[in-house]
């Protein structure tokens, strides 16, 4: 993912005249997703080694933060979740983006991270998810990639526009 920097670093005079800004991006590393068979045998053997190098090859490539994308996990998630943050940090200090629709899942990483602010990605406007998600990250001081979209396929910029206005 690539969103815009919170920060952007001042130009100074030039070409954009003086007092703009230019934006820099976030970038948060998805190489840690579920999907991949290689992150599925590695989390089905418990391979810190690979998950390790995997965060560290992210940050050196420019990662500001590292999603962690593990699926709902609906049997293990509260050893897999932990596991998973305390692996990851000791390699890396950068933020971790806890990315999956287990909310327990979400609760568990946030209750293991020591180092950087951590990221909850995310929340929709789902009624459910928009109960519980904010207070989590409120609770344990995360910031919140909130989606402007409900449950509906492929929404329109208008719909997400009004559901952003509507719902955040």
């Amino acid at each position: 993912m690539i969103f815009p920097h919170p920060n952007p670093s001042p130009i100074g005079r030039g070409a954009r005249g003086e007092g703009e800004t230019e934006a820099q991006m976030y970038i948060i590393g998805e190489n840690i997703h579920i999907i991949s068979e290689k992150v599925k045998e590695a989390l089905a053997n418990r391979d810190r080694e690979f998950f390790m190098d995997l965060a560290v090859r992210q940050v050196e490539a420019g990662a500001k933060a590292i999603d962690i994308n593990l699926g709902p996990r609906k049997k293990d998630w509260a050893e897999v979740f932990p596991w998973i943050v305390e692996t990851v940090e000791a390699v890396v200090d950068v933020p971790l983006s806890i990315d999956t629709t287990n909310v327990d899942g979400m609760e568990a990483a946030l209750k293991k991270i020591t180092k950087a602010q951590p990221i909850l990605n995310s929340t929709s406007a789902e009624p459910e998810r928009l109960e519980k998600v904010p207070l989590l990250a409120k609770k344990y001081n995360a910031k919140l990639i909130a989606l402007t979209m409900k449950s509906e396929a492929s929404p329109s910029r208008r719909t997400r526009a009004s559901t952003s206005r509507s719902r955040y």
